[in-house]
């Protein structure tokens, strides 16, 4: 047993750690990572970034309007807009709601209790104290009928 290392000191780590007189103890620290991270890293790191980037990206469709009655009569075109402001784009102002105020302007726009084939559309603005974001949304407003 005099003549071997303790099993902990066996290997690459023991390598890695021996300092020779030549050898500062930046060059050891550089040689140690070098034994324990995979040679492709970058290209890891790469993917595993990407993928949760467009995992956050990713979103189930979300109804934003009731489901249509069974017996209705068409009230004509429907439209309404909102905006919000992210106030130094850090302090949301009327941001999170924006959506649900534009639903109901477009319900008011047409007097309809329903808005069917919705569509929306997203814009921001930059102005001097943060960004204007704005929701428009159109359809075609439906009234229940008895």
């Amino acid at each position: 047993m005099k003549g071997r290392r303790p099993a902990m000191m066996r290997g690459r780590c023991a390598r890695a750690l021996t300092l020779s007189p030549s050898t500062s103890s930046g060059e050891a620290l550089s040689q140690r990572a070098r034994g324990y991270l995979p040679e492709h890293l970058g290209l890891v790191v790469g993917v595993v970034l990407l993928a949760v980037h467009f995992a956050g990206c990713i979103s189930p469709v979300a109804p934003i309007a009731p489901p249509l009655p069974q017996h209705y009569t068409e009230a004509g075109t429907a439209h309404g807009s909102a905006c919000g402001l992210l106030l130094l784009d850090l302090i949301p102002i009327g941001v999170n709601d924006r959506a649900a105020r534009a639903y109901t302007e477009a319900l008011h726009s047409a007097n309809a209790t329903v808005v069917a084939d919705v569509s929306t559309e997203d814009s921001w603005y930059f102005v001097l104290v943060g960004t204007l974001l704005c929701t428009d949304i159109s359809g075609q407003g439906i009234r229940a009928s008895p």
